[in-house]
């Protein structure tokens, strides 16, 4: 029991393992657990085993027989209980009752109470003996811990969703000015084309002009915006063998419409490489990440070049994307800070960009390789395994 809870994150896992033991090793009939739930501000009805007609799905924070068990810091028995002659006893009889529970195991962590473990009775038909209640007490503990880090690594799984959220809607906001002027000249060419067409409808060859100007220009609008809806949409991990070219030349459009107004040449030598397990929607915000801060470290009149080529380290062979500008450069004291969350040099900006795609190459179980010298540019080096 002890191996299995500190192995699992997962809350609904760790409920799941737990409760086949008391059910088949304890040999309790029934097994519900209930926790703590900061919003609503009562105990909820995480999951149980064996319960049909169970009416009590959620109980107030502030429930007096709550606040007893938080202050006991130990399993009770119902059946003691309900031989004792206090009335607080009586009182937490009756709130067991209602849980269907012969044994409640308060589950304490800092000294608040954040969840309880309900058990019914033995399907022997045994009292719950007090090596049975000492085991269950260890056993409380333990499970508080591990409840406790289930709760933090999903907090921070949301904090880094979230942080991957803001910084594409970052990217897309340094994009705009250069989308929106994309977008309004193929309109501008369509407009114009119709304001002809009263004049000019009988002229077979301004039609069939027309038609075919028309209709590409607004095929451009709709795949550009299309990749961008793409982009921004957040989606769950999906990792498949992908040329890593394909996903290059899928962002490379977005990039060049703020390079070309900034009079930055983009340049890219993509050659034949082997496939590699990519979630391509977290891989193109890598390289719009990069993409990114290589444009605000030119600033004007530049150069970034794009390579991909596969190299072998360590016995084993990896995609290899080089992103190289001739921007400024990265300071030697500060090429450390770079993947820090909120570090950042620019003006303006968060200062995720790097660091969330540190992570995502790192999810991808890559590397980044960072070379760069003051007034002459810098070259990131993205590693993937094959």
């Amino acid at each position: 029991m002890s191996k299995i809870i500190i192995s699992f994150l997962d809350e609904k896992e760790l409920f799941k393992k737990t409760g086949d033991i008391l059910v088949k090793d304890l040999g309790a009939e029934k097994v519900s657990f209930f926790l703590l739930d900061k919003e609503k501000r009562a105990y909820t009805l995480r999951s149980s085993q064996n319960l049909q007609r169970l009416k009590v799905r959620e109980l107030p924070q502030q429930d007096p027989f709550l606040k007893w068990l938080e202050g006991e810091k130990r399993p009770v028995v119902k059946e003691v209980l309900e031989r004792s002659y206090g009335q607080e006893s009586k009182m937490a009889a009756k709130g067991m009752n209602s849980l269907e529970s012969e044994v409640c195991i308060p589950l304490i962590s800092r000294d608040q109470l954040i969840g309880i473990i309900n058990l019914g009775n033995k399907r022997s038909g045994d009292m719950y003996s007090r090596e049975d209640l000492d085991l269950l007490t260890h056993f409380a503990t333990q499970a508080s811990v591990a409840l406790e880090n289930a709760r933090l690594y999903q907090e921070m799984q949301r904090t880094q969703q979230l942080m991957r959220r803001t910084d594409r809607l970052s990217a897309l906001g340094s994009l705009t000015a250069g989308l929106a002027h994309e977008i309004r000249n193929p309109l501008v060419t369509v407009k114009t084309f119709l304001d002809l067409v009263p004049e000019r409808h009988k002229d077979k060859e301004f039609r069939g002009n027309f038609l075919k100007l028309t209709t590409a220009e607004l095929e451009r609008i709709t795949k550009l915006v299309s990749d961008l809806l793409e982009f921004a949409k957040p989606k769950n991990p999906k990792f498949r063998r992908s040329n890593i070219n394909q996903v290059i030349e899928e962002i490379v459009p977005l990039i060049k419409l703020e390079a070309t107004k900034r009079d930055i040449a983009i340049e890219t030598n993509l050659r034949d490489t082997p496939q590699a397990k990519l979630d391509a929607d977290r891989m193109k915000q890598v390289f719009l990440n990069i993409l990114l801060n290589a444009i605000e470290a030119i600033k004007a009149h530049g150069k970034i070049s794009i390579t991909s080529r596969d190299i072998r380290k360590n016995g084993a062979v990896y995609v290899q994307v080089e992103i190289a500008d001739t921007g400024k450069g990265i300071p030697k004291k500060l090429a450390e800070q770079i993947f820090d969350p909120f570090f950042t040099t620019k003006e303006r900006g968060a200062g995720l960009g790097l660091a969330i795609a540190h992570q995502i190459v790192e999810d991808h179980h890559g590397f980044i390789e960072v070379e760069s010298m003051p007034k002459k540019g810098t070259t990131f080096f993205i590693n993937i395994p094959c």
